[in-house]
């Protein structure tokens, strides 16, 4: 087992496709660095951003910083007396929520999180009516048991989703319970849907992939297709559809006494 120590340095070098600028911003993200911290790290001195890590407990740190467009050097730590560069303090606020984000949660854009909805909504649809399928082969208490073991899926998946979505704007997860809480989460659900992410680096990681073969379609696609079907319909029959909104008190008694 290799106990050796390492420090991270970082000399003011941007990886190929990076703008100074647009690594300056990330940086300053990343490390919640202020301008006087900035200007230590772009002053082409070698600062230190992590020391004294393992070569396994380093690298995520050096990811991250390539991620923001700074590569940075992994040098072992040395006992001769070598002059050491200064440390740059704020990088100790990298941690937790960057290697959280880049192991188990990390970011998610807008059109992954429109393909989750589709499993959520078909999780929540089993949950409903599964009790009815099912009794006539199992016990009426088994059958609930499976509902309520799909509906807690289904609640799961989505307060996972929303929390990596909640990521890509910089916000913190637990923010996600707000779709428990009736009209609120209608609000929330239509801004992760439709409202872009931060662009670069935040404190949770890099920006989120693009939607691979199965979410672009399941996340993009399906949806407008959903939408111009309604609309489609909408404007076919829409004399049906007016009649249908002037007897729709008389569908629904209590609403027609509510008016």
């Amino acid at each position: 087992m290799d106990n050796a120590r390492y420090k991270l340095v970082f000399a003011g070098e941007i990886l190929p496709g990076f703008g100074q600028e647009d690594v300056r911003n990330n940086l300053r993200v990343l490390l919640s660095a202020d301008k006087k911290t900035l200007g230590e790290l772009f002053s082409g001195q070698a600062v230190i951003i992590r020391k004294y890590l393992t070569i396994d407990q380093i690298q995520p740190y050096q990811q991250a910083m390539a991620g923001a467009g700074a590569a940075c050097q992994v040098i072992p730590m040395s006992n001769d007396g070598e002059a050491s560069p200064p440390e740059i303090k704020p990088a100790q606020s990298m941690p937790p929520s960057t290697l959280l984000s880049r192991t188990l949660l990390p970011r998610m854009g807008r059109v992954r999180f429109a393909a989750t909805l589709w499993p959520v909504v078909m999780l929540a649809v089993a949950s409903w009516w599964l009790p009815g399928i099912v009794t006539q082969y199992l016990p009426e208490l088994v059958s609930w048991h499976l509902a309520t073991v799909f509906a807690v899926l289904a609640g799961g998946l989505l307060l996972l989703a929303t929390a990596r979505r909640l990521y890509d704007f910089n916000a913190p997860g637990w923010f996600s319970l707000l779709m428990i809480v009736p009209g609120v989460n209608c609000l929330l659900l239509l801004w992760l849907l439709f409202a872009p992410g931060t662009k670069g680096v935040n404190r949770f990681g890099p920006e989120p992939e693009a939607a691979g073969g199965i979410a672009q379609p399941l996340g993009l696609w399906l949806p407008l297709l959903v939408l111009i079907a309604a609309g489609t319909y909408g404007a076919l029959n829409y004399s049906e559809l007016q009649q249908l909104g002037g007897n729709f008190s008389e569908i629904v008694p209590w609403l027609a006494n509510i008016l």
